[in-house]
């Protein structure tokens, strides 16, 4: 379970719940695109969604993407540490 649904759980039964352990952050949606797709157009794309957080209709649509606050690019050393968990249900 993700931190934000155990954080909305009411407070009598998040009080009979226990944490046994926590992982990275996970991202909970990613973009992805396809293979040969114009790099110019690519890199278009990724700087709306990576500035959608800084307009005022941006905000609003994001929002009303399950509540997301902003997109962030995912770093070299967080895909390594993804690829180790997967690893893990091997």
């Amino acid at each position: 379970m993700n931190n934000l649904e155990f954080e909305n759980f009411p407070g009598n039964i998040k009080g009979k719940l226990k944490i046994i352990d926590r992982t990275i952050d996970v991202p909970r949606h990613v973009v992805a695109y396809r293979s040969g797709l114009d790099p110019a157009l690519v890199d278009n794309i990724k700087q709306i969604l990576l500035n959608m957080d800084k307009d005022p209709l941006g905000i609003e649509l994001l929002n009303n993407f399950q509540k997301t606050k902003k997109y962030d690019e995912i770093s070299k050393e967080e895909i390594f540490n993804y690829s180790n968990m997967i690893d893990l249900l091997d």
